[in-house]
């Protein structure tokens, strides 16, 4: 590596560390747009496919049973320390964005438990993305994420996930398991945010969440010491099971228009569809960030969901230089300008086929 790497700037850097990194991506939300919230981060996959097998999640479906990485554990020692040489540790890095870290395969093989203990060791901010925190609970697990640099978010999108017949269903833990790890977890010490995602419109005889039913999650989360809410709309895609694409594809084409890869339903429905869910955290006094739906709501009606030592949610943030600075040093968050270098240093990187 030339000397002068940590002369360049941090798109560039990321853009050269790209192309040698195998096990510590760079997470692709960005591809989005650049004017989403999503901070630029590192994301860990330890396995492919996902034992939960949610209904209507893409993750899972073309990857058949879950399988562990070749070689996961060498790579990941290589991405971690080109990062660190590339001055890139400051970045947050997600364990998982997609398959589940903790799902049952995770008992034997322990490529999380491998990573999550590597990543604190060199001291990088971890977020752990799960339906599964009871594991956390394990002691040789939570030996390693009582640091404070280790956050958790847990992904409960309705009451009825264990119920076969709603579009929420997954080979995921019971309910109450999950909750009673939450409250643990938070009795310790660890501050634990929920994934109430995605919110799912009720059409073509299939039932999203009620507001009923959202009442009765936020209380329960409340309860459990919860500290925030995280939730966005269902997105549509070619790779969800053919059985959920059939109940909505025409329903998202004649409502919804393309983002990226994904079919995005109209900003009217998204409003209409999420706002239940606003109001109820309002009641509780929840912060609750939607995430992606920034063309929705307003940065007043929403928190952010930056993941920081200070209480940064409940600031006021501004689009100007002072706020991208204060981001870049928190969560490792681009500005637009930052972010469009990435895009067009991105479209310069050589495919597989051409290295």
């Amino acid at each position: 590596m030339k000397s002068n790497i940590l002369d360049k700037t941090v798109p560039e850097r990321v853009i050269q560390y790209e192309k040698r990194s195998w096990a510590m991506k760079v997470y692709a939300a960005f591809r989005w747009g650049k004017d989403l919230p999503c901070s630029l981060r590192f994301v860990v996959i330890p396995y492919l496919g996902c034992h939960y097998k949610c209904k209507y999640c893409y993750a899972w479906f073309k990857h058949g049973q879950p399988t562990p990485k070749t070689k996961f554990r060498e790579s990941l020692i290589h991405d971690i320390k080109r990062a660190k040489e590339f001055g890139l540790n400051h970045l947050v890095v997600m364990v998982s964005s997609s398959t589940d870290c903790l799902q049952p395969i995770e008992n034997e093989q322990k490529d999380t438990l491998f990573a999550l203990n590597e990543l604190v060791k060199n001291g990088f901010t971890i977020l752990i993305m799960t339906r599964n925190p009871k594991k956390l609970l394990e002691d040789e697990y939570f030996q390693i994420i009582k640091s404070p640099k280790v956050n958790i978010d847990v992904t409960i999108a309705s009451l009825h996930e264990n119920d076969p017949r709603s579009i929420f269903y997954g080979q995921v833990p019971p309910f109450s398991e999950t909750i009673a790890a939450i409250k643990e977890l938070s009795a310790r010490g660890k501050s634990v945010r929920i994934k109430v995602e995605p919110i799912v419109p009720s059409v073509n005889g299939v039932q999203g969440q009620t507001r009923e039913e959202l009442d009765e999650m936020v209380r329960i989360f409340k309860d459990a010491g919860v500290k925030m809410i995280i939730s966005k709309s269902m997105r549509l895609n070619e790779d969800v099971p053919p059985l959920v694409h059939s109940k909505f594809i025409d329903y998202y084409k004649e409502n919804g228009s393309e983002q990226g890869i994904t079919l995005t339903l109209s900003k009217e429905i998204r409003r209409d569809i999420l706002t239940p869910l606003m109001e109820i955290c309002k009641k509780y006094d929840m912060p609750i960030s939607t995430c992606v739906e920034t063309d929705v709501f307003s940065s007043h009606e929403t928190s952010k969901c930056a993941l920081s030592r200070d209480e940064i949610e409940s600031k006021e943030w501004k689009n100007n230089s002072d706020t991208e600075e204060l981001s870049k040093h928190v969560t490792g968050a681009l500005s637009a300008k930052e972010l469009e270098s990435v895009d067009n240093l991105k479209s310069n990187i050589p495919t597989q086929e051409q290295k």
